[in-house]
């Protein structure tokens, strides 16, 4: 089975000190898109090196808006995807064959509503694309108000002469380090850790540490197969 991870839960249900912590995260390290694009180019090239199939890419940001009198969640889904509305009443966008931008927009009590924004690849492109398309909606949600960082997640199968435990090797031997306990999770298919990397520009505090990196192992119910996932600072995907 797959597992719905912790990170997701956290994220959705705090989404306000979310959008404070990524601002404060901009604050400190400068980098903004730049800063995502490194990051995401540290993980496939470490996906790359034990992955046998295309990676998968999942980015997602998520905050809190005040919606204007009169102003609906279809025209908001609108402006962020700037796309006619026959695209805002689907709340999804093609941006190329590969890769779709999906937004939703739940109202809430008191006139706010949640803004949540997903880029989805089935196969990774090229990263000057990334980095137009993130530059492009930074700019669309900070005009509403949103500075939340993107959440980061790579996916793909391990090669198949690979054993789940080098995986975790190659985490470390590219400066990794594992986190006591926090986040861990272990059953029979699945395994996911936490680590501090402080190369990457995204991270959350628990416990006192900081968490940059999030990856999970899961064996496949069909054949020998591991799928493995990275997440920054969390995965927010199921794994």
């Amino acid at each position: 089975m797959n597992i719905l991870c912790l990170g997701f839960i956290v994220v959705i249900a705090a989404a306000v000190s979310v959008t404070a912590y990524a601002s404060n995260a901009e604050e400190q390290d400068g980098h903004g898109a730049e800063g995502v694009i490194q990051d995401l180019t540290w993980m496939a090239n470490l996906l790359e090196e034990v992955s046998g199939s295309d990676m998968a890419l999942t980015a997602m940001k998520i905050g809190m808006i005040k919606l204007t009198e009169g102003e609906e969640a279809s025209d908001v889904v609108q402006m962020i995807l700037n796309s006619g509305s026959s695209r805002s009443d689907t709340g999804m966008a093609a941006l190329s064959s590969l890769t779709r931008l999906a937004v939703s927009v739940q109202q809430q009590s008191g006139g706010e509503a949640l803004v949540v924004v997903r880029l989805e690849s089935e196969s990774l492109e090229e990263m000057e694309r990334y980095s137009e398309w993130f530059q492009h909606l930074d700019a669309r949600l900070l005009a509403l108000g949103i500075q939340s960082d993107w959440r980061l997640n790579l996916q793909a199968d391990m090669k198949e002469v690979l054993h789940a435990d080098e995986f975790w090797d190659r985490l470390e031997g590219a400066g990794a380090h594992r986190t006591e306990s926090i986040h861990a999770y272990q059953d029979l298919r699945s395994a996911s850790m936490t680590y501090t990397v402080p190369r990457l520009h995204r991270w959350i505090t628990a416990a006192g540490q900081e968490i940059h990196l999030q990856a999970a192992v899961h064996h496949l119910t069909t054949g020998d197969g591991y799928r493995l996932t990275l997440g920054t600072p969390l995965i927010t995907i199921e794994y």
